[in-house]
């Protein structure tokens, strides 16, 4: 999040017959000049992507969801997602080590930097938010959170395909666990605000992560 970010554009939507949901169709600035207006058809390309992550980011660095703020910002889901994951990687090492097909990893400390250098910011559980009612019975609750991960664990394999995890194993399930844990840490523990990924997005890879992190053990078949 930029510090000191203070928006002023107006930011107008219409609500999407087909899809149900606000759609953002013009930004004007302080002054009421257009800064930028929707064409026709609307692709991720054609969003002011410099106006609008700053303010993307505000809302998540509040603990919102991508989902929440993709709503607000009246942009599809799947447009900010790509466009958040593009930022992130900007200019960042690695690029090489992301596309090389090496299987072989030597000592932890090597399945660490090929990691961070892999996938850097992400884990592979972002979701469309579900919420789970505090008023249900734990077990609905457990039930509900539990599917939410089986459809998610579900449709990032089919985005990352079969080889994602088994490419560095159970060791490197554990290197993104500690991840994790660091984030929430910071998150939880210290009280800081995040400035991409909601905490609930933080507890969901973890859940995420053990269950891919078991399914790995148990292919090496020990207890």
């Amino acid at each position: 999040m930029l510090d000191g970010f203070i928006d002023t554009n107006t930011y107008y939507k219409r609500l999407n017959k087909e899809t149900s949901k606000e759609e953002l169709v013009k930004i004007t600035d302080v002054d009421g000049n257009v800064l930028w207006e929707r064409p026709d058809p609307c692709s991720r390309e054609d969003f002011p992507w410099n106006i609008l992550l700053p303010k993307a980011q505000q809302i998540i660095a509040k603990g919102g969801s991508i989902t929440d703020t993709a709503n607000e910002l009246g942009v599809p889901y799947k447009a900010l997602w790509a466009t958040l994951r593009k930022e992130m990687r900007t200019d960042r090492p690695g690029k090489a080590i992301r596309e090389e097909k090496k299987t072989e990893l030597e000592g932890e400390a090597d399945v660490s930097a090929k990691l961070d250098a892999y996938d850097p910011y992400t884990g592979p559980f972002e979701k469309q938010a579900t919420q789970v009612s505090t008023t249900d019975s734990f077990e609905k609750q457990v039930t509900q959170v539990l599917t939410e991960i089986q459809s998610i664990l579900i449709r990032k394999r089919q985005d990352y395909g079969p080889g994602n995890i088994p490419r560095f194993g159970e060791k490197g399930v554990v290197v993104r666990l500690f991840d994790k844990a660091e984030r929430l840490a910071s998150l939880v523990w210290d009280g800081k605000s995040p400035n991409f990924e909601a905490v609930e997005d933080t507890w969901l890879d973890v859940i995420g992560y053990g269950v891919l992190g078991l399914l790995e053990h148990r292919k090496r078949g020990e207890a």
